[in-house]
């Protein structure tokens, strides 16, 4: 079995190192293999969309050529059965002769085991991997960098909420360290700001406020506001167990003021410039 991993730095292993490793030393070829592996859900590929992205400065007789090399280089390197063809125009990588973790990463966010996701998410898409002459190839590779990222995002969050309401506090807010960071848009710059995140209730958003060390505020639109007070209680707890000094949490409700918090928070808001 073929093991190709892709998140992080590219990885390729099987029992035959001195093959796999002539792949790796064909940047282009290694990836075509990556290509196959990971676009249109790994279906067949046309192999003129091949030409355009891998060898766009050959006419179609040079590219469909340089194609061919290469796919023949692959399956001696990696056995005759790794690369299927479907009829002459075709090709697609036979899932049965090869595992890859962005499969493996994709498939534990779709079954609900965020845990197993970001386990598997050792970083962006093949970093540092960059191919010349193929700029339609490096588009898509940046796309599906984006794509991973926001994905590894979403899966870093949902453990956090997992973890939170197992009661583990220190689980959820590691799991809130490796979620997507937060961005503040446009920056500021004169005068500072006094910063409130406001959230609607989630135990990852309270974290991810404690995170960073901004007060907080719940927005609550009905119902007993006392509901709310293990969320403001998690906050605390983080802030504490991150280092952060403690910021003082406030809510909002239809038809309050909001001149009180924004006294508070000239005081106690985080200061952005």
């Amino acid at each position: 079995m073929i093991e190709l991993r892709t998140l992080g730095a590219l990885e390729l292993t099987s029992a035959d190192s001195a093959a796999v490793g002539s792949v790796l030393a064909q940047p282009r070829r290694a990836a075509l293999l990556c290509y196959l592996a990971l676009a249109s859900r790994r279906g067949f590929h046309r192999r003129d969309t091949l030409f355009s992205l891998f060898w766009p400065e050959y006419n179609a007789e040079q590219a469909r050529h340089a194609l061919r090399q290469s796919v023949y280089v692959l399956r001696r390197a990696l056995g005759a059965k790794t690369i299927v063809s479907r009829g002459d125009e075709e090709l697609a990588l036979a899932p049965e002769q090869i595992r890859c973790d962005v499969w493996e990463f994709e498939a534990a966010i779709d079954q609900g085991r965020p845990a197993a996701a970001v386990a598997l998410y050792r970083g962006e898409l093949l970093v540092g991997f960059h191919i010349s002459d193929a700029p339609d190839f490096e588009r898509w590779l940046d796309q599906e960098r984006s794509r991973l990222r926001e994905r590894a995002g979403e899966a870093g969050w949902a453990l956090a909420a997992e973890r939170e309401r197992d009661g583990d506090t220190a689980g959820a807010i590691e799991a809130a360290r490796r979620a997507d960071g937060v961005h503040v848009y446009p920056p500021v710059e004169h005068p500072p700001l006094s910063t409130w995140v406001g959230v609607g209730g989630s135990p990852e958003s309270v974290v991810r406020a404690a995170r960073y060390g901004f007060p907080l505020t719940l927005a609550i639109i009905g119902g007993d506001p006392r509901r709310f007070k293990p969320y403001v209680e998690l906050y605390h707890r983080a802030l504490a167990q991150l280092g952060h000094d403690s910021c003082q949490s406030a809510s909002t409700r239809p038809g309050t003021s909001l001149r009180p918090m924004l006294r508070r928070a000239r005081s106690c808001g985080r200061r952005i410039r």
